[in-house]
């Protein structure tokens, strides 16, 4: 006895500044965004098959499919990505994301205005912006993704209301580099006592976070208003002296 299958098958920069947790404007650096573009498409075959060979179809079709579900749970590493676009450097991906940037910059001899440094500056932003979200969220509402951001930053124990989860961000002075990066030095955030600190650190270190971007979910841009509320209070502190 024989059966018909019917099966379907799946066909396998606006100018924007850069922004550190509270680094004065003349450390800004412009760049471009250029969000991706994908396709998909799909098709449909019928196929003759003998009952004899069904189950055995059926349980290769279970099977493929399992596979399928595990390989989608991989997470993309957005900045091994970018720096695998360059593989003549030799990059490290267990250092700073940034510093390894700037020691590429140093490989290719590529200078602060050259058309190159500048694309590839780019694409560094881009992947930085797409790894927070990517570890974090980009839910401002869900407390799952707070409470990740609190483990990163070691706060204990984390938070179960996510009204609480902002109040204790707002106390906080860390680097989003740091953030992003802590999973790939193995190094804990730093906490900075207060907004100067935490400059002082950025200015020295170069770590630098994209103060806009395409590609920000509400989480990120929830905590760049904090960082730009807390740097411009700093502003008008100094200007009352």
């Amino acid at each position: 006895m024989s059966t018909w299958l019917h099966v379907h098958l799946p066909d396998c920069y606006n100018a924007k500044d850069d922004f550190s947790f509270g680094v004065d404007d003349a450390s800004y650096i412009n760049h471009d965004e250029r969000p991706d573009h994908r396709r998909t498409s799909s098709s449909t075959y019928t196929t003759f098959v003998t009952t004899s060979t069904l189950s055995a179809k059926k349980k290769s079709k279970k099977k493929k499919k399992t596979k399928k579900t595990s390989s989608e749970s991989v997470v993309t590493d957005y900045l091994d990505d970018f720096f695998a676009a360059y593989p003549a450097f030799d990059y490290s991906r267990t250092a700073s994301s940034t510093q390894e940037f700037y020691r590429m910059c140093d490989f290719f001899l590529w200078d602060r205005d050259d058309f190159e440094r500048q694309i590839a500056h780019d694409g560094f932003k881009t992947a930085l912006v797409k790894q927070f979200n990517s570890l974090y969220g980009t839910d401002v509402d869900n407390i799952k993704s707070w409470q990740g951001l609190c483990l990163a930053l070691e706060a204990y124990p984390p938070p179960e209301d996510v009204h609480k989860a902002k109040e204790m961000f707002r106390r906080k002075y860390v680097n989003l580099v740091d953030l992003v990066d802590r999973e790939r030095t193995g190094e804990s955030v730093i906490h900075f006592q207060t907004l100067n600190e935490l400059q002082d650190y950025t200015i020295e270190t170069g770590k630098f976070f994209p103060k806009e971007s395409a590609y920000a979910g509400g989480m990120l841009r929830f905590l760049l208003r904090e960082i730009l509320n807390k740097h411009q209070q700093g502003i008008n502190r100094r200007r009352r002296f």
